[in-house]
């Protein structure tokens, strides 16, 4: 199969977050699988073309000075979207679907926005084969107040725009039927088939093993962006009352901010910082430090109040590192097979119980260590196969 992957912005972002890591360990697994190949959509030049070299750098992620593509001048980028609009050389490799004869699939991983969406306008009645979208969450429906203004605001136009797409791939069983029940709600019974293919692993060498704190205070991480619906603020609020109860253990972030929606998370931990806590927030770590991190803590903490998938709990129990999460939402589907301490509700009162609990009994946490190593995990190529199975299944 030759399956084109639109990595527009992952191609462009000089991070590896979020969507992006989920976006670069697909399409890495898709790659030994098939014929993948990522191409994005230049909404300044108005065409769909193939990576240059810079940009694939930053689809590949294996060089960790990978910086994002200089910006263009404007009139460059006039020059060359004129030349591309009467059929001209324009500086860059175009993607040409109707020249393609090769094209079994068009893949769509990214959130995707309004520019994006008028390109697939342009693409897609020229392209016969299927295309298929990954779907994330439902998030910006359901806590708008967490999430960015502007994300808030074209969810519901990004919602009608998968249905421009042959079938939705998405990215657990709770979210399939999270999509479903949302469009039932709409009214909308004509939508794209929902394929669940939850996600994997992109550690291909994670070994459990105990902790190295061991003889030392209990180390707890939590790895995630800080922004509103992660909740890391009830995550502090709980840290603050163990520690004022003569708890004794380090609280560890690591993960980028959003200022928007995470500030005052932010404002909560320079203050516990200030006051002599033992807590620390990284920002910007590469792989190998967030494994270490992994390996080096007694247990996570992901207090999100909802998510898609989940992946940091994924991750922690691959390490063999019990998790304290929700019960709710597609973190109760990844928890469910065991090695999290799980709460109904990730309040400030519901995690310092479920934390102090872990802190003041190692026979529980040993149990859901054990718990974690004896689970199988699905891996990125487990992923892979149901996407392309959902390729076939459309073909067929």
């Amino acid at each position: 199969m030759s399956l084109f992957v639109d990595l527009s912005h992952t191609s462009h972002y000089a991070s590896h977050t979020g969507i992006q890591r989920v976006c670069r360990a697909a399409f890495a697994a898709l790659k030994n699988q098939t014929d993948a190949e990522p191409i994005c959509y230049d909404h300044h030049i108005r065409i769909w073309r193939r990576l240059n070299e810079t940009e694939r750098k930053l689809v590949d992620w294996n060089d960790a000075t990978a910086e994002a593509p200089a910006k263009r001048s404007l009139a460059h980028i006039k020059s060359a979207r004129f030349l591309a609009s009467i059929g001209l050389p324009c500086g860059y490799e175009v993607f040409a679907p109707a020249n393609e004869q090769s094209i079994d699939g068009f893949f769509a991983p990214e959130w995707f926005g309004p520019d994006q969406f008028r390109g697939y306008q342009k693409l897609f009645p020229k392209l016969k084969a299927p295309k298929i979208a990954v779907i994330h969450d439902l998030i910006a429906i359901h806590l708008p107040q967490f999430l960015p203004k502007v994300t808030v605001e074209r969810y519901p136009a990004y919602l009608e725009h998968l249905r421009i797409f042959d079938g939705i791939v998405a990215n657990s069983y709770a979210t399939k039927l999270d999509l479903e029940s949302y469009w039932q709600e709409q009214g909308i019974l004509d939508h794209p088939p929902i394929f669940a293919a939850p996600l994997g692993v992109d550690f291909s060498d994670i070994k459990a093993q105990p902790s190295t704190t061991e003889n030392a205070e209990p180390v707890v991480l939590c790895v995630g962006t800080f922004e509103g619906r992660k909740n890391q603020i009830a995550l502090l609020e709980a840290a603050e009352r163990l520690w004022a109860d003569g708890q004794r253990f380090q609280l560890r972030f690591i993960g980028n901010l959003n200022q928007e929606t995470g500030q005052i998370a932010a404002d909560k931990f320079q203050r516990l910082k200030d006051a002599g806590h033992p807590i620390t927030w990284e920002r910007g770590v590469s792989d190998e430090d967030l494994k270490r991190a992994y390996q080096d803590c007694d247990f996570t903490v992901y207090p999100s109040l909802m998510e898609g998938f989940g992946l940091p709990i994924l991750e922690s129990l691959a390490f063999g590192k019990p998790c304290v999460v929700s019960a709710q939402s597609a973190m109760g589907e990844v928890a469910s097979e065991g090695g999290c301490a799980t709460v109904e509700e990730p309040s400030a009162q519901h995690l310092a119980t479920a934390i102090g609990s872990l802190l003041n009994d190692p026979d529980r946490r040993a149990q859901l260590a054990r718990e974690a190593q004896a689970r199988t995990f699905r891996t990125w190529d487990d992923f892979a196969r149901d996407t392309l199975a959902a390729f076939n299944e459309l073909k067929s």
